[in-house]
């Protein structure tokens, strides 16, 4: 039986004190942007359902008024289980031959302090 390990390891930066304090600046503006955002998300969910109310009141899938459009959009998704296709008797080789990895766009994460509301 092999176990395995993951290590991880910290490096301590110690930061020019304008440096410091720019990051912390912009680390607080982009908090407050972040709480007006989900203010603001929050906001335009809420006016969503009651305009799908309304669609759904109407009876219509696909309303214009005004130059605004309304339409119920409701999607499938489909997705391959490597279980199931192991279970068909589909190789674990055929799938790793037919897997096509694909670099994404590369992001930012920020992670706020634990007593943050953004």
């Amino acid at each position: 039986m092999s176990l395995s390990v993951m290590a991880t390891t910290t490096t301590e930066l110690v930061l020019k004190p304008a440096i410091k304090s720019k990051l912390l600046r912009e680390l607080r503006i982009y908090a407050d942007a972040k709480v007006a955002l989900k203010e603001a998300e929050a906001k335009v969910e809420k006016h969503k359902g009651v305009i799908a109310v309304i669609r759904e009141e109407i009876g219509e899938q696909t309303i214009a008024v005004d130059g605004y459009s309304i339409t119920l959009v409701a999607g499938v998704k489909s997705t391959l289980k490597v279980e199931k296709l192991i279970a068909l008797g589909v190789s674990t080789a055929m799938i790793e031959a037919a897997t096509i990895i694909s670099p994404i766009k590369s992001y930012t994460k920020i992670t706020m302090p634990k007593d943050s509301d953004a």
